[in-house]
């Protein structure tokens, strides 16, 4: 500090534009040589940023405050960012130092935890030193070691270099793409940081000086579904828990060259907070009575999603109908609902769903369910003349049963068949005789309706008498046969 104090008119000049805020800053950073020297170590730092003040606490500044220190090193260094706002903006405050598991070196911003108050203009840096012990004192006195994972803040928009993140521990960084669902499948570059428990997600802005930008953070802990693309490799669909979100949930798609690397990363990091991973676990087979859109109704979208998860998986190893159609409706299901939000999501699932469709393995499966579905009238009718005659043999086979038990029910009718078998025999007889003269008859005037057709008109009318005539007679001798036979049958 005391060597930088000399430059300390070019060093504050070269970033703060402003009269009243070089003095400002001038007056903060001499104001800190009033520090204690055994406790507090100062030095500054000129970036892109603004001005670096980095403060290192040594154990001497908490031994009054934490009788028992348990931090894991020392010094602890922090770094106070004053940007080219300072003093209208607050001092962002960083940790840079590994003293505590799981780690708060992560580049969140700690201000508010420490200072416990909104910014004020007027408060003087010095007063925002003395308060560290305070911090440090609260993170060790955690009843859990993750609660620390929930302190502190990420901003959005908020510009770091790869230096600041690449030499933390329980670092994974990958460098990849993001495909921009609302913005017509855009493919942008990204940096992507899984740092304990937080998932960041980055974009160059300069990449000679490897500056970056924070577009996205989130929790580990949210994600609700992460799996990789079976068509590429490289792509990793992740599915975020998101409540400020209209459908509560938001799905981004990312492009990296070891996708498993960084799904592993993302699993072991789950895996340490308390989430329960189900990696490669078998899941029941969906019946198609649960895909209909009354079922789907109520159904929480995480359900949803997980369930579109599991049947894509499917389509590696079997593919059904049953499946490409339940499939087909889960899309359907997934585009109602986030279109209804107005969520661009909607539009990821129109490309699976036509993603699918144009598979050529979906394609033979469908074009056979048609096929089947054309030969299926002809199998029918088929199935019907089958069953019609299986039908007519059981008739049959009834009847038969029938008479035999007729004939044994009934030793009477069998006796008198054996006695009047003769008086039968010439009835039938009879019967014949008069069927065959009868028939004759008919012939004879069918034969004379049939000339009388063909002779000419002025004879039709007498023919016709003649033809009626015989049809009276024929009656006739017809009804009396059959009063005889009545009469034998009676006298029998």
């Amino acid at each position: 500090m005391k060597n930088q104090s000399n430059n300390l008119d070019s060093i504050v000049n070269q970033i703060f534009v402003k009269e009243m805020q070089q003095k400002r800053v001038k007056k903060e950073i001499m104001s800190l040589k009033d520090l204690d020297a055994l406790s507090y170590q100062i030095s500054l730092q000129t970036t892109f940023q603004g001005l670096k003040v980095i403060i290192e606490v040594c154990e001497g500044a908490l031994i009054s405050k934490i009788p028992k220190v348990k931090l894991l090193r020392f010094p602890i260094i922090f770094e106070f960012l004053m940007d080219q706002n300072f003093p209208f903006n607050p001092p962002k405050i960083f940790a840079k130092t590994h003293f505590y598991k799981p780690s708060l070196a992560d580049g969140r911003d700690f201000f508010h935890e420490i200072v416990q108050r909104n910014w004020n203009p007027a408060i003087p840096l010095i007063d925002i030193i003395n308060l560290l012990p305070n911090f440090l004192k609260r993170i060790e006195e955690l009843s859990k070691p993750e609660d620390s994972q929930s302190i502190g803040e990420f901003y959005l928009g908020t510009l770091y270099t790869l230096e600041d993140f690449i030499n933390l521990e329980n670092l994974s960084l990958f460098p990849g793409e993001e495909i921009l669902s609302d913005h017509n499948g855009k493919v942008v570059e990204r940096f992507f940081l899984i740092i304990e428990s937080f998932f960041l997600n980055f974009e160059p802005v300069d990449k000679s000086k490897n500056i970056i930008r924070l577009v996205a953070w989130a929790h580990v802990q949210s994600i609700a579904n992460a799996k990789k693309s079976k068509e590429n490799t490289k792509k990793l669909v992740v599915t975020w828990i998101n409540k400020s979100s209209k459908s509560g949930v938001v799905q981004n798609i990312y492009i990296v060259d070891n996708s498993q690397k960084l799904l592993e990363a993302i699993v072991h990091s789950s895996q340490k907070y308390g989430v329960k991973v189900s990696k490669g676990q078998q899941k029941r087979d969906l019946a198609l009575s649960e895909v209909t859109i009354k079922n789907y109704e109520d159904m929480d979208i995480e359900e949803l999603l997980d369930n579109i998860t599991y049947l894509e998986s499917q389509l590696d190893t079997q593919i059904t109908i049953d499946g490409v159609n339940l499939l087909m409706t889960l899309y359907q299901k997934a585009i109602e609902y986030f279109s209804a939000f107005n969520d661009s999501a909607y539009q990821d699932f129109i490309m699976r769903l036509h993603g699918l469709l144009q598979r050529e393995d979906v394609q033979v499966v469908l074009q056979s369910k048609e096929e089947d579905s054309k030969s299926q009238p002809q199998k029918s009718k088929e199935s019907e003349k089958e069953l019609e005659n299986e039908d007519k043999k059981e008739h049959k086979k009834e009847e038969e049963k029938s008479n035999n038990l007729n004939q044994q029910e009934s030793p009477f009718l069998v006796q008198n068949s054996e006695s009047n078998q003769g008086e039968q025999e010439e009835e039938e007889e009879k019967k014949d005789e008069n069927q065959v003269y009868n028939s004759e008859k008919i012939e004879l005037a069918n034969s004379s309706v049939a000339r009388n057709n063909i002779e000419e008109p002025e004879h039709q009318e007498n023919q016709q008498e003649e033809k009626n005539q015989k049809l009276e007679e024929i009656e006739d001798e017809t009804s009396t046969n059959n009063d005889n036979e009545q009469k034998k049958e009676e006298s029998n």
